[in-house]
């Protein structure tokens, strides 16, 4: 049986151990929160075409020393180009879609109730611009022609090039069995499809 004393040095471990949990969750949620404010002030205005994305690695600067920035600005097609995976007829199409995408102001839509995005002329509340609402029916014509917005194309098209997500990031947020996220270069051929389709 444990006496008083190793009852009381067991408890103040507990304590102890509870404590720095506790402090490490408050440090963890307090970065957190101010990485998602920082992200909140860099998420890409219309017309924009990069996102910002946490770096937790060293990597080379321009002039090719190391460094070790916090975020770096991303922009996946871009990148894409740059490895040769899409061509520039590809990207044409995909920044005419992010044109369309941003002109809509999509990005400010939490949750988007297709039913208004497919038929137009149904807008109530504030009144929309002709290039808004213009932008908003072109952005639902290629959503339909992709296959519809839950289809795997749509949803590569919206999430990556629209939104302007990272295929690493898309990649993460889908999964089409339970648990699993979706593979990052199945990700990638979703998003060459999407533009090899609607080029």
């Amino acid at each position: 049986m444990f006496g008083a004393r190793e009852r009381n040095m067991a408890g103040a471990v507990a304590v102890r151990k509870a404590a720095s949990a506790g402090a490490r969750m408050a440090r963890e949620r307090v970065e957190f929160e101010e990485w998602a404010k920082w992200r909140g002030q860099h998420v890409p205005l219309p017309g924009m075409k990069s996102c910002v994305e946490k770096v937790d690695r060293p990597m080379k600067d321009a002039s090719g020393r190391l460094s070790a920035p916090k975020a770096r600005i991303t922009d996946t097609l871009a990148a894409l180009h740059r490895n040769g995976t899409i061509t520039d007829a590809m990207l044409a199409t995909g920044r005419r879609f992010e044109e369309d995408f941003a002109l809509a102001h999509f990005e400010t839509v939490g949750s988007v109730d297709w039913l208004r995005v497919s038929s137009p002329g149904h807008w109530k509340g504030l009144s929309l611009t002709d290039s808004i609402q213009g932008a908003r029916d072109r952005v639902w014509k290629t959503m339909q022609r992709l296959g519809g917005p839950n289809s795997p194309l749509g949803m590569a098209a919206w999430w990556v090039v629209g939104y302007g997500l990272t295929v690493k990031e898309f990649a993460l947020r889908q999964s089409w069995s339970p648990g699993r996220p979706l593979d990052q270069r199945v990700a990638t051929g979703l998003v060459v499809g999407a533009l090899g389709l609607l080029g």
